[in-house]
């Protein structure tokens, strides 16, 4: 969900995400978040914004 979201904000390429994704395979304890920012695809402010809006979303939908 959160990888989709930055795709479809534009602050993420397929290929960020893939990568991503293919390292939190090897190591399923990895955060996507974490493992984005690590990598520098993302920005810590970025993805704490990205996740307050999916926190937000999902209390709005209870």
């Amino acid at each position: 969900m959160l990888g989709q979201q930055l795709l479809r904000a534009g602050k993420l390429t397929e290929r960020e995400l893939e990568r991503a994704l293919s390292v939190q395979q090897d190591d399923p304890h990895q955060r996507l978040g974490g493992i984005l920012v690590e990598q520098g695809s993302v920005g810590e402010d970025e993805l704490v914004r990205h996740l307050r809006f999916q926190i937000e979303e999902t209390i709005y939908d209870l």
